[in-house]
């Protein structure tokens, strides 16, 4: 599935796995002048996967949700498993 999202986090520590998400104003404009681009927020990104509808998502995809079990909309699909 092919969606023009765009998030924005904080830099990583070596080795660290974990994306910690962030709103950045002056950035988020410039992705959002180029109109193609959805900049999700860092509120949106820690809300639960439980409150998304995921039934446009394919049978792998699907598949992947339940072994990862992802717990918030930016674990889902800014991931390491795919």
């Amino acid at each position: 599935m092919y969606a023009p999202l765009v998030a924005i986090a904080e830099p990583m520590p070596l080795y660290e796995l974990t994306l910690t998400f962030a709103d950045d104003p002056g950035l988020a404009g410039a992705f959002k002048s180029l109109s193609r681009f959805q900049v999700l927020s860092r509120h949106e990104l820690g809300r639960p996967l439980a409150d998304f509808d995921l039934s446009e998502l394919g049978p792998a995809e699907l598949e992947q949700v339940r072994y990862w079990s992802p717990h918030t909309l930016g674990e889902a699909i800014f991931n390491w498993w795919d």
